[in-house]
């Protein structure tokens, strides 16, 4: 009877324990580090003007969300068309300069990115741009891969 009840309050003991568990100190860097490492991958996409790159490191559901210029758009199919729409006049992507980045760690399967940019833009009207703003990013990790399932970026006026 005593190794029922011990065996018993163990298993309450053990379902009590949080189903997703919080990361340490010691955890955190390597998942800031995780982050800033798909932000860059991803953000060499919109350098080489690949849309099919760029939607392959946003969540494929009709939850993703990307704000821009006071518009939101929701969902992976949408969005890629939005993409393909705001990159055609571009001819060449010059460069892109960030700023350093902010990443929250919300847990083992989500964190937050923020980061100022600046970006020269050569469209094919010959007319060179800069462009500045801030991006923030949140990312979820699904199926093992960082995706972004929120993006929202504000720009800085001419």
């Amino acid at each position: 009877m005593k190794s029922v009840l011990l065996l018993l309050a163990g298993l309450v003991l053990y379902s009590c324990k949080p189903s997703n568990p919080v990361p340490t100190k010691q955890d955190i860097p390597a998942i800031k580090d995780s982050i800033a490492i798909v932000f860059l991958t991803w953000s060499d996409q919109f350098e080489s003007l690949s849309v099919e790159g760029i939607m392959e490191y946003m969540a494929d559901d009709d939850e993703v969300i990307w704000a821009s210029d006071g518009s939101i758009t929701m969902g992976h199919e949408d969005i890629g068309d939005w993409m393909k729409e705001t990159l055609s006049p571009i001819e060449n992507w010059n460069y892109t300069k960030y700023g350093e980045a902010t990443i929250s760690v919300l847990g083992f399967d989500a964190a937050v990115h923020t980061v100022d940019f600046e970006e020269s833009l050569t469209l094919s009207t010959g007319d060179t741009i800069v462009v500045k703003g801030v991006w923030t990013n949140v990312f979820k990790r699904i199926e093992g891969d960082w995706k972004i399932i929120n993006s929202a970026a504000s720009y800085l006026a001419d």
